[in-house]
């Protein structure tokens, strides 16, 4: 298939797309005006960049024809401040949104798209955590519409925290090894709270099977069906605390 990937150069995204390079597809990434692409380019993926105004149904043809589009990119933020509610809705409802509606008038049949446990607190089927898992649910609000009007098929994965190397964020675990390496205390919490940690291989499989049921026609026109991904076992972080106590020594 030719697949289009935004959220390329992220964590996710360096695990997904030589995954789906080595499964056969043809993958270009979509990616800021501004993003590094070295490894990109480096990895023979050809970039499409976007500066926010671009005409993208002019991309997609010019690129394609593509088969459907897998979203990662978003801008993450546990709090925000009164100037970054527009980024907020930027990254994630404007600049997604430019993206359904090139999908549906280039040809484009799919998408893939990237949720948060967090639009689902303590299990509900809508209850934002904080402003970023609000953005992430009107985006899907809208792209209600363009199955509904237009017969795009879209799946949407929830996803939780992932771990693996090449991480960069400023994860737990990653502070966990830096303090390890450093010997430099972390103030922490009791740690009564629970995490669900998923490899990042395993996430990747994730979207793979997605790609491939979309591809098959598993879903019908105007279904909007959602998967949480995650490990199915939960630690408190006191519990995960001492795993990596012992994995360390």
């Amino acid at each position: 298939m030719r697949i289009i990937v935004t959220g390329a150069t992220g964590f996710i995204g360096r695990w997904l797309v030589p995954r789906l390079q080595d499964a056969g597809h043809d993958v270009f990434a979509l990616v800021r005006a501004s993003a590094d692409t070295a490894g990109l380019s480096q990895a023979g993926v050809p970039i499409i960049r976007d500066d926010g105004v671009r005409d993208l149904q002019a991309d997609f043809s010019a690129n394609g024809p593509f088969d459907g589009v897998i979203h990662l990119a978003s801008l993450f933020l546990v709090t925000h401040k009164q100037e970054d509610v527009v980024p907020l809705l930027t990254s994630n409802i404007q600049f997604p949104a430019r993206i359904l509606d090139a999908c549906v008038r280039s040809g484009v049949r799919w998408v893939v798209n990237t949720g948060t446990a967090w639009q689902h607190y303590e299990g509900h089927a809508y209850s934002p955590v904080n402003l970023y898992a609000a953005t992430k649910q009107a985006f899907e609000a809208v792209a209600q519409y363009y199955v509904e009007a237009y017969g795009l098929r879209l799946v949407t994965l929830a996803l939780g925290d992932t771990y693996g190397p090449g991480d960069m964020r400023a994860k737990l675990l990653n502070l966990w090894c830096r303090t390890a390496k450093t010997g430099v205390p972390l103030d922490m919490s009791p740690g009564l709270q629970k995490i669900d940690l998923v490899y990042a291989s395993d996430v990747v499989e994730a979207y793979q099977c997605a790609v491939e049921r979309l591809q098959a026609g598993d879903w019908s026109e105007e279904v909007m069906p959602t998967f949480s991904i995650a490990s199915g076992e939960c630690y408190s972080l006191r519990e995960l605390a001492k795993v990596f106590e012992e994995v360390t020594g």
